[in-house]
């Protein structure tokens, strides 16, 4: 029987769409209050791989990914997603309607609570009137996770209405694609940048290896 051991923390990434680039550097702003200071950022793609988004965004969709330099812990890495999803709120049309945005918070455990109470409840009816769309994640030295609020097979659940998604293995020096990847996740481009996140994150890492 093997003994359990603290985890090597991880790097902290996060994918956003949108139809109105401003909204990245918004984001940005608020997931640096939590975060901590973006390291890395790419640079802006089309996101034209599906028109899944369409309805909700409109057309011509930009995608940005940002990583972070502080690194994060996975005990409790719902509240991540959690924590993304009410950006997502602070950010929608509705809000940004003449408003004063302030960062969201999610230190206290009844807004927490309140939080993914609305995560459940209010689904899709909530996102309806979203400016942009925040996929957060992280990458270790074996591979690129997701999280996510849709279940499938291949997701497995880590708290509150959140699932965690394998969606890139680290095998022969770069990063490779699974059966369920999606269509975007396996462009060239993406898994450039993502192979330099893994670099940077190596180099913080190697106190604990």
């Amino acid at each position: 029987m093997g003994d359990a051991s603290c985890h090597v923390p991880v790097k902290l990434i996060a994918g956003l769409i949108t139809a109105d680039p401003s909204r990245f550097l918004a984001a940005g702003t608020f997931l640096e209050k939590k975060f901590g200071r973006i390291e890395s950022e790419s640079r802006t793609f089309a996101f034209s791989c599906t028109s899944y988004y369409e309805k909700e965004f409109g057309r011509d969709l930009k995608r940005k990914f940002f990583s972070f330099k502080e690194l994060v812990r996975l005990e409790k890495n719902y509240r991540i997603k959690l924590y993304t999803n009410s950006i997502e709120r602070r950010l929608s049309g509705k809000n940004l309607r003449g408003a004063n945005i302030s960062a969201p918070t999610l230190t206290d455990g009844e807004h927490l609570k309140e939080v993914s109470n609305k995560t459940v409840r209010q689904g899709r009816q909530r996102q309806s009137c979203r400016s942009i769309n925040i996929d957060p994640g992280y990458i270790s030295l074996t591979k690129l996770v997701l999280f996510t609020t849709k279940n499938r097979s291949h997701r497995i659940y880590v708290g509150k209405g959140i699932y965690a998604d394998l969606e890139l293995q680290f095998a022969r020096d770069s990063f490779r694609t699974l059966s369920w990847t999606y269509p975007d996740y396996r462009s060239a481009d993406y898994i450039d940048f993502f192979n330099s996140v893994r670099s940077s994150y190596l180099k913080q890492v190697k106190d604990y290896l």
